[in-house]
């Protein structure tokens, strides 16, 4: 991001971020070849690790924490701190990647920061935080609650009710309610978060704008549309106005603007929405990405309804090619029925 800003472009084409993925992970030979002590060397592991992480290469982090962990492992001692933060580290990367072993990693990682921090340490409230995330993914809801919402205390009495921190936290809870199905507690987390990133971050921030997105998401999957495209509305301009319009952020927004009024069936703005969002992620995603294949199913419903039939056929088509590399996506049967309109008022 900061070489993005310092460049003047909209947003880290693909090349660019390869490039800095591959110096990223050169950078961990580099310090082993400087023959720095562990210590040193687990430092710049879990720099390289959080720049992996923030690129979404969760593939490439894990290869890296499998390739040099366990010798820093076994030269800094289990219950090391350093260890601890990489074991925190590699808990949110196994999450990403779904792989299971998140929530034994990260409760290891939790024994070592109670025991080197102490109990009401920032790190081990955070580290908490995303073992109640993980639990979550394992559909242990009121297990994820009970560890979630303490930790969030914990977090804004240590740094403050209007920190950053408390913005991601907040978030996250939020997310957990929505899981456990309690939308009245969701929106006021959500709405909190709102104003807690307005003082912390400023009103025109792309952190702000991501909880209005947030919020209008929510809004928009309680087929409150008017609300919802407001704040989408509003998150899309803060996004494009910071990041550039053709950040993979506004992207996002203009997709679930596409998504939003294929529920009004206002056909037009599912169209230039959806057209939208396509430029900006086939410039993010390489082309066989299932995102590439979603907006383009969002496109050919919108031609359904807009009753334009040679458009429907080709984006359901164009669709469905991406799609079949993945088993049961959810929106296989949506591009299906697309493409059989079309084929019908074709014929």
């Amino acid at each position: 991001t900061d070489i993005a800003a310092s460049m003047g472009v909209d947003a880290l084409n693909i090349s660019i971020r390869e490039a800095l993925v591959s110096s990223t992970v050169a950078e961990v030979e580099r310090a082993k070849a400087a023959n720095m002590t562990a210590a040193d060397m687990a430092g710049v592991l879990i720099k390289c690790i959080r720049m992996l992480k923030s690129f979404g290469k969760y593939s490439d982090a894990n290869n890296l924490l499998k390739a040099e962990f366990p010798a820093l492992e076994s030269a800094l001692g289990k219950d090391d701190l350093q260890v601890g933060y990489i074991l925190f580290e590699h808990g949110q990367v196994y999450r990403k990647l779904g792989m299971g072993d998140d929530v034994p990693t990260l409760e290891t990682a939790i024994l070592i920061f109670e025991k080197e921090l102490g109990k009401d340490h920032f790190d081990t409230a955070s580290a908490r935080m995303h073992l109640g995330i993980g639990h979550l993914a394992c559909h242990q809801i009121q297990k994820a609650l009970d560890l979630m919402k303490p930790a969030v205390d914990r977090i804004e009495e240590i740094v403050g009710p209007e920190d950053k921190a408390v913005v991601k936290a907040l978030f996250e809870l939020a997310e957990a309610h929505r899981i456990a199905g309690n939308q009245e507690e969701q929106t006021r987390l959500l709405l909190r978060s709102i104003e807690v990133s307005k003082a912390a971050y400023g009103p025109n921030h792309p952190e702000t704008a991501n909880q209005y997105m947030s919020y209008g998401e929510m809004l928009r999957v309680s087929n409150r549309d008017d609300e919802a495209a407001k704040y989408l509305e509003l998150a899309r301009d803060i996004f494009v106005a910071s990041l550039g319009s053709g950040h993979l952020m506004a992207g996002h927004v203009e997709n679930r603007l596409s998504s939003l009024h294929i529920n009004t069936q206002l056909w037009s703005k599912v169209e230039s929405h959806g057209l939208t969002c396509l430029e900006i992620y086939k410039a993010w995603y390489p082309p066989e990405h299932q995102f590439l294949g979603h907006i383009r199913a969002k496109l050919a419903r919108g031609y359904v309804g807009a009753g334009k039939w040679k458009e429907a056929k080709a984006y359901a088509e164009e669709s469905l090619v991406t799609l079949r590399r993945y088993s049961q996506d959810p929106f296989l049967p949506f591009c299906e029925w697309s493409l059989n309109q079309a084929d019908t008022h074709l014929a």
